[in-house]
């Protein structure tokens, strides 16, 4: 004898409706996953730049200190000025 039961076409509505609502939500959670991974690709590059401009800087600092010698930069006039 069958002991299976038949769900209501409202339970089978609910059911099915349950089952697109997981698969559009791991969807989502994996469009989110891939974005993050290309957002840390992009952090990276942008770090190693931002670690060849920190060389490039400490690099035109030196060579400005051993051409004019100690002091500060007015960018504003582009002038250098000694330290007193």
């Amino acid at each position: 004898e069958n002991m299976n039961k038949k769900f209501t076409t409202d339970e089978l509505t609910k059911l099915k409706e349950t089952r697109e609502r997981y698969l559009v939500t791991q969807d989502k959670l994996g469009g989110i996953e891939i974005q993050k991974a290309m957002l840390q690709n992009s952090k990276a590059l942008v770090l190693e730049e931002l670690s060849i401009l920190q060389k490039d800087e400490v690099e035109l600092g030196e060579t400005l200190r051993l051409k004019y010698g100690e002091g500060t930069i007015d960018m504003d006039k582009g002038e250098f000025i000694p330290k007193s």
